[in-house]
């Protein structure tokens, strides 16, 4: 090998080298990779919002979260109930904390609004309880009201599967106010609603169970 070669061949590699470092493809790659993820994400978020059906992007992964439902009566123990409620998460390529909708901080919302957000680790897809407060009247007597939605997803939300709404059924729980004063419900010891009540009063607790399958 000559001279004139050897120096071409140098200098090739000192160009290809100073491209490679100057545009960095594996970050262009991974910045496209988390592109599509949070894509991905938002479109699951959206169709949960929408009760539509939503094919996953990429492979997610479904888990059960807790959540504490505390409805407080006037001078009286709390109604404690323990429920759960279903979240989604895929991994991400690089350590990453950007919130994309929502309110991650929130242990609840007062209407359809899923949260996406990053944690470092992950993407999650977060359909928080939803908590509802209304009144009626039935014999003459003043019902409040709190409703609460729960999304559970049944199945594996792997790349290609579809995620869709399947069918809602409801628990009720009925009590009398005793005392006059305040009423209130918390969610995971975050105040919801709050509300003056009076003796005689009724109380209507409904838990909506929403049931979505992946597959």
């Amino acid at each position: 090998m000559n001279l004139n070669k050897l120096i071409l061949i140098i200098g090739a590699i000192v160009v290809i080298s100073s491209i490679i470092v100057v545009f960095r493809p594996w970050d262009l790659l991974i910045d496209y990779r988390i592109r599509y993820i949070r894509n991905s994400g938002v479109e699951v978020a959206e169709a949960l919002d929408n009760t539509e059906s939503v094919r996953a992007g990429i492979d997610f992964y479904v888990e059960n979260f807790s959540v504490t439902v505390s409805i407080y009566k006037p001078n009286e123990k709390p109604i404690i109930l323990n429920e759960k409620y279903s979240r989604i998460s895929a991994p991400v390529p690089r350590d990453l904390s950007e919130v994309v909708r929502g309110r991650p901080e929130k242990s609840f919302e007062r209407f359809r609004r899923t949260a996406v957000y990053f944690n470092h680790t992950h993407i999650v897809i977060d359909p928080k309880p939803i908590v509802e407060y209304f009144t009626d009247e039935e014999y003459g007597r003043r019902v409040h009201i709190f409703k609460i939605t729960l999304i559970k997803i049944r199945g594996q939300l792997r790349k290609g599967a579809t995620l869709y709404y399947n069918s809602s059924h409801t628990v009720e729980y009925l009590r009398t106010y005793d005392y006059s004063g305040v009423s209130k419900i918390c969610i995971t010891g975050q105040e919801a609603y709050k509300a003056s009540v009076h003796s005689g009063e009724i109380l209507k607790i409904i838990i909506v169970y929403e049931e979505w399958i992946a597959q």
